[in-house]
């Protein structure tokens, strides 16, 4: 008897426990757990198709607040009721609420503790699919392969739905890593038992990704296809179709494609993506060989009323209408215009094609246009010049006239709307007609009504864009009137010629001071005019990648210019140009005339060295110093040495070239000697892999933080041993250590410092300089070891203290205390879009929020700022920093008198 009440005691102790364990806490928990994974999920970004779209999407920074609680109140299970049977499930639940929190460390470490721990199966598979999806978020992947591969073959009894997702999640690790096929293998493996809508259509459209990549098309639009059968989410079904219509594409099935992307723009369900779909079926009538149709569809884009483009369309759109005024018009001038407006678009990188590059487009047909502007302004100016006297006059009141009338069109214009203004008076009070019935919501039925409705709005408002403010006449520029007055002063100020008043003052004149009429300023001209189609030939060349073009221009300028010593490099262009199609006897025609004609150049003298001729023997005193600059440069990269002594005798160069952007570009030379010698280094990949590896953990662990940035001591903190594979041996990190793995440091990279800064201060406005800074803002992405705190400065006598930290000012009135709100000018996206984030990170991914706390003063200038956030800074912080001390202004506050400055805190969301 004693026996069996004591039995029953335990069983009825134990079942106390997990009643109390559940409903005083876990409950709860599970409460808050799933409340923040409702905020999570609703924050989820769209697809991005051009990327491989995650199986499991990752976290969002939304619901932190309501997984910090479910961490607390699971965390009181494992302190008050540690023998109820929930303290696995606690652990479980900590752990995903650390994942969903974005805190990836601390949801291993917990995953790991599970997994010993608990002896229940389902709850160990949980933990190795949380602890690999944690792996997929750190972008670990080999570490996060190696681990699922271990425990895909270790675990024994997977059920079946479990055992598909650890192979999706191992899937996922390989394509990131870029093993394709492995990928392919385990989806493959994976697909059928996949438990849950939305996990097997991501996985059919991560497997269509796949195999789009590896060019396997037939296999890839089959997984495509499968995505409608699935009832899946809105974006993935559309995202789906549009990658079938890709590929019919690709597999020259354009009538195919255009099927289904007409269905898509009828079917009401796509309306909202309309626009896309118009820009996608301008692709393919582009392909079918009808430029003139996808022309149509693509300004249909552009200036469609009922719908706004996105930022990323309008700029992909431009640049297809770039491509057919390329290479169906070949209207290089309109081209260069369009893709200047792609490039111009402020778009999000990462939703951009593979390989966009409407910027290096835009400055090479950019190029070309100026100089084609200026061949022509040239040739005006010489035909007007050599015109007999009466044609000449005659020529030039033609002229005036028609500038006359312009001008007095863009009046008459302006005046109308005046007139407008005046006479039309609009009754507010009137009752407004909104017939539903034959005329339809707001009369759009009927034409004649809508144009007395437009007509009496612009009278008020004038022809205003569609832009914020837009009621405010000073906030916009967008009237047609306006526009037509700027761009008279605009013209004036470009041609040289003053404005034009409104008080129009007849016999206009127009300015001739540019128009050559003496012979020797008219030989000026027309020289000036052959050195620009010289240039056109190499834009042909270098830019165009047009060689036939570019001969034309070369040819033209040594058959038709006047006799010139720039007539040789044409000859020696041309060479080039044959040598490169093989065609030998050409490219020795040109070089041995070249020789014969102009042996005194440097061009010939590198002909000669090409192919082998005798060299020019030429007396001293024609050699040229610029000419020797160059030929001394050839030597130097021709003939073997240490990087000191090519570099030193680059510098001797630049420093005795008298051409400024010669001597920049030589000095860049020798910094980029410096460089390679430095990355040649066998221990430099080694390096840079701990270091990198060690800036991410310093983002998760705020102890490594402040020991890298020097907001601590130097005895060290503990890390993770930096060499293995992640497998820490709690080694203290310190000084020492951490500059033996530091891959940037060392006697060469300290001279191609020094090299870069003295060409950004001493030759700033060179191509030589911008290139320098790139380099130097490409370096700042490694912050420069501290060993301790910054000496505090000194006060030296005669000169103002230092402004104390933002945050120290305690004496400045905070925006809260006066209740205002700092608001940037022209907006937080307009502001980060000014940006220039370093080069890594085209590579990554990043998102959080990067916090300031600023001075302001009343009328909106930034007076100081300081970062308060703990954003790791790897080049981020710095490059908005140097933006907000460039670019950031906030609107005037609306503050009482005597307060000269306000203290605010205001937070950025980088997401790259």
């Amino acid at each position: 008897m004693i026996l069996i009440f004591s039995g029953c005691g335990t069983t009825l102790k134990q079942q106390w426990y997990d009643f109390t364990a559940y409903y005083n806490t876990f409950y709860n928990a599970n409460q808050y757990f799933e409340a923040g994974l409702e905020e999570n999920r609703s924050l989820r970004s769209e697809i991005n198709p051009n990327e491989l779209i995650r199986i499991h999407p990752p976290p969002t920074s939304a619901g932190r607040q309501n997984f910090e609680t479910s961490i607390e109140k699971s965390a009181d299970i494992l302190r008050r009721h540690s023998q109820s049977k929930y303290v696995d499930e606690a652990i479980q639940l900590i752990g995903i609420s650390f994942f969903y929190r974005q805190e990836y460390f601390a949801a291993l470490e917990k995953f790991q503790e599970l997994y010993v721990s608990t002896g229940d199966p389902a709850l160990i598979q949980n933990a190795i699919l949380w602890e690999g999806r944690t792996y997929l978020e750190l972008e670990l992947y080999g570490e996060g392969s190696r681990y699922m591969e271990a425990r895909i073959e270790s675990v024994e009894n997977w059920a079946p739905g479990k055992l598909s997702e650890a192979r999706a999640i191992l899937a996922q690790l390989y394509a990131y890593r870029g093993n394709l096929h492995q990928a392919s293998n385990q989806l493959l493996l994976a697909l059928e038992d996949l438990e849950g809508r939305e996990l097997r259509s991501r996985a059919y459209f991560h497997y269509g990704q796949i195999m789009q990549q590896i060019d396997n098309l037939l296999q890839a639009s089959y997984a495509f296809s499968q995505i409608q059968n699935m009832r899946a989410s809105f974006d993935l079904e559309y995202s789906a179709k549009l990658k079938q219509a890709e590929i019919f594409r690709k597999q020259e099935e354009y009538e195919q494609a255009s099927r289904l992307l007409r269905s898509m723009e009828r079917d009401d369900k796509f309306y909202d993506f309309r626009l896309e779909l118009l820009y996608e079926i301008a692709r393919t009538e582009r392909l079918k060989g009808k430029p003139g149709r996808a022309e149509e569809y693509y300004k249909r884009v552009i200036h469609s009323g009922s719908l706004t483009p996105a930022q990323e369309l309008v700029a992909k759109t431009y640049y297809g209408l770039a491509e057919i005024y390329r290479f169906n018009h070949n209207d290089f001038q309109l081209a260069a215009a369009y893709y200047d407006s792609a490039a111009s678009a402020n778009v999000n990188r990462n939703r951009m094609p593979e390989g966009w590059d409407a910027n290096e487009l835009a400055r090479a047909y950019g190029e070309y246009a100026s100089v084609k502007q200026e061949i022509t302004r040239l040739d005006s100016l010489l035909h007007l010049g050599r015109l007999p006297a009466e044609e000449f006059d005659q020529k030039i009141a033609e002229i005036q006239a028609q500038k006359q009338a312009e001008i007095e069109e863009q009046r008459s214009e302006r005046d109308s709307w005046d007139e407008l203004d005046r006479q039309v008076d609009i009754d507010q009070n009137v009752e407004v007609t909104t017939e539903t019935g034959r005329h339809g919501f707001l009369n759009i039925h009927n034409r004649t009504l809508l144009e007395q409705s437009g007509l009496q709005f612009r009278a008020v408002w004038g022809d205003r864009p569609l832009a914020d403010d837009w009621r405010r006449r000073e906030a916009v520029t967008g009237s047609r009137a306006n526009f037509e007055e700027q761009q008279v002063v605009v013209e004036a100020e470009e041609t040289g010629h003053e404005a034009v008043e409104d008080e129009f003052v007849p016999g206009f004149q127009l300015d001739l001071s540019e128009i050559p009429f003496e012979p020797s300023e008219q030989d000026s001209v027309e020289a000036l005019i052959y050195i620009n189609y010289f240039q056109l030939g190499n834009i042909y060349l270098m830019n165009l990648s047009m060689p036939d073009s570019a001969k034309t221009y070369f040819k033209r300028v040594i058959q038709e210019g006047p006799e010139a010593r720039e007539k040789a490099p044409a000859f020696y262009a041309l060479a080039e140009i044959y040598l490169v199609e093989n065609n030998w006897d050409e490219a020795l025609s040109w070089a041995e005339e070249l020789i014969e004609r102009y042996p005194e150049t440097a061009v010939a003298r590198r002909a000669a060295s090409r192919m082998n001729l005798n060299a020019p023997v030429v007396e001293e005193d024609l050699l040229h110093s610029d000419e020797i600059s160059i030929t001394a440069w050839d030597q130097i990269f021709s003939q073997p040495g240490s990087p000191d002594v090519k570099a030193s005798r680059l510098i001797e160069l630049a420093e005795n070239s008298a051409d400024r952007e010669q001597a920049a570009k030589l000095m860049l030379e020798a910094a980029e000697v410096y460089i390679t010698a430095a990355r040649e280094d066998t221990l430099y990949d080694d390096k840079l892999r701990q270091w990198q590896r060690l800036l991410d953990l310093s983002e998760k662990d705020a102890g490594i933080e402040a020991f890298l940035y020097g907001e601590s001591d130097s005895s060290g903190v503990e890390v993770a041993d930096l060499i293995s594979s992640g497998e820490g041996t709690g080694d203290p990190l310190t000084v020492e250590k951490v500059r033996d793995i530091y891959p940037f440091s060392g006697e060469l990279w300290d001279r191609s410092r020094e090299l870069l800064i003295k060409i950004d201060d001493s030759y700033r406005g060179t191509n030589a300089a911008g290139k320098a800074s790139l380099l130097l803002k490409d370096l700042e992405k490694y912050p420069v070891l501290k060993a301790g705190p910054e000496p505090e400065p000194e006060d030296l006598d005669g000169q103002p203290d230092p402004q104390p930290p933002v945050s120290l000012q305690a004496d400045v009135p905070t925006c809260s205390e006066l209740e205002v709100e700092a608001v940037v000018r022209g907006g937080k996206e307009h502001f980060l879009s000014r940006v220039y984030y370093p080069e890594w990170t085209d590579e990554s991914s990043i998102r959080g929020d990067l916090e300031f706390e600023v001075l302001i003063s009343p009328s909106g200038e930034l007076l100081g700022y300081e970062q308060t956030g703990r954003f790791n800074r790897t080049g981020i912080p710095q490059a908005v920093e140097q933006a907000m001390e460039e670019f950031l202004e906030f609107e005037p506050l609306d503050i009482g008198p005597g307060v000269e400055k306000v203290r605010c805190s205001i937070t950025f969301l980088i997401d790259i």
